[in-house]
């Protein structure tokens, strides 16, 4: 079975949304990591990505970062999709600061200074 491709909702330039393309190579997904402080690279496949987000991290709570990130993009781009809305960065920090400050209160008290210390720090950057 074929599953039809379509042009990328957030930056249609002929790009196929994939998920490699829509949450890392797209040109609004790149500002948004670039924005938290994480430089994406070539990427060759999501997997791979996702592993080298974490190592830029260098945090215990990265991979949280990497999946609030892609949530909220998926978010944005689905506000656009389905209700019309303008993507921007400041629906996606909207979104990501909503979400980051709900994981907060699931951490746990020894990771709480340094999550807490890292959020202040890339909502100062948003």
């Amino acid at each position: 079975m074929h599953l039809p491709s379509y042009d990328c909702v957030l930056y249609p330039n002929n790009h196929v949304e994939s998920l490699l393309h829509l949450f890392f190579d797209c040109p609004f997904a790149r500002s948004w990591w670039q924005n938290i402080g994480i430089a994406i690279h070539s990427t060759t496949s999501v997997e791979f990505t996702v592993e080298i987000c974490k190592e830029d991290i260098q945090l215990p709570f990265a991979i949280e970062v990497v999946i609030l990130s892609c949530w909220s993009i998926w978010t944005v781009r689905n506000n656009h999709f389905f209700n019309g809305l303008t993507p921007s960065l400041a629906s996606c920090k909207e979104n990501f600061k909503t979400e980051f400050a709900l994981l907060i209160y699931r951490t746990k008290a020894s990771y709480s200074p340094l999550i807490n210390n890292w959020f202040d720090s890339v909502v100062d950057l948003l």
